[in-house]
């Protein structure tokens, strides 16, 4: 079952949205109700996507995406407003967010992001295993030794052309 963390700085929102993925994503639902518990809480529990309140007193979401990166964590977040203002979810994303969504959105919609979410996080995983597997083994595909061939693609050889 995938973890998700919730971070809203109020308690009762992010409580409900971690009952709403369970109940309807069947997802393990965490709860944080500042920036400063959420990074707490990701360097203690293992954590596979994160919904976050971009407006929150103290260390708002951009402050969270930011130690994130400083902090190596590479786990999918998704920002969610109640605001309306998409300039700032845009501006999430530029920190690396993956998506945004609206607080109103219905769970089922929320669910289906996660799952996106997740879906890509893990196809990312495949293919870097994957190139860290092949391109040892397989350099030899990216250059081709020459053929040493006497014949050119017209058939002719290359001494008869010389002599022309």
């Amino acid at each position: 079952m995938s973890a998700i963390l919730v971070v809203d700085d109020i308690p009762a929102m992010a409580q409900q949205y971690a009952y709403d993925l369970k109940r309807v994503g069947g997802y393990e639902g965490l709860v944080a109700d500042s920036g400063r518990a959420a990074l707490d809480l990701l360097e203690r529990e293992a954590v596979d996507c994160v919904i976050l309140d971009l407006e929150m007193p103290g260390m708002d979401g951009f402050e969270v995406l930011r130690a994130m990166q400083r902090r190596g964590f590479r786990i999918p977040v998704l920002v969610y407003t109640g605001t309306g203002n998409y300039d700032r979810c845009a501006e999430a994303i530029r920190l690396g967010a993956r998506s945004f969504i609206d607080k109103a959105e219905p769970m089922e919609r929320v669910v289906q992001e996660v799952e996106h979410a997740l879906e890509q996080e893990r196809l990312a995983g495949q293919v870097a295993v994957l190139r860290s597997r092949s391109i040892p083994r397989h350099r030899s595909w990216v250059r081709a030794p020459r053929c040493r061939s006497s014949r050119t693609r017209s058939g002719a050889s290359r001494r008869s052309r010389a002599r022309s």
